[in-house]
């Protein structure tokens, strides 16, 4: 599930929230949250906890970025 995480995150075109990782793969958030932590405990993930930091040019989304979803909460990205 961690290197599945991870191909996930190789093929987002940027940071991605929690909650979007949870519906694509219809997992509780409360037990995503536990593997990302051991990914960024690894040095394979960094967590971003203020989102009006990120800066994605990927998609030129002018209301926020879709990957992101909310501005509320943590979001992750490869470092």
């Amino acid at each position: 599930m961690l290197r599945q995480l991870l191909t996930l995150f190789g093929n987002a075109p940027g940071p991605l929230s929690v909650d979007l990782l949870a519906a694509q793969l219809d997992l509780e958030p409360a037990v995503l949250e536990g593997m990302l932590a051991e990914l960024v405990r690894m040095g394979r993930l960094e967590r971003i906890e203020d989102r009006a930091a990120i800066d994605c040019t990927v998609c030129g989304h002018v209301n926020g970025c879709p990957y992101v979803m909310s501005n509320a909460g943590a979001c992750y990205a490869l470092p």
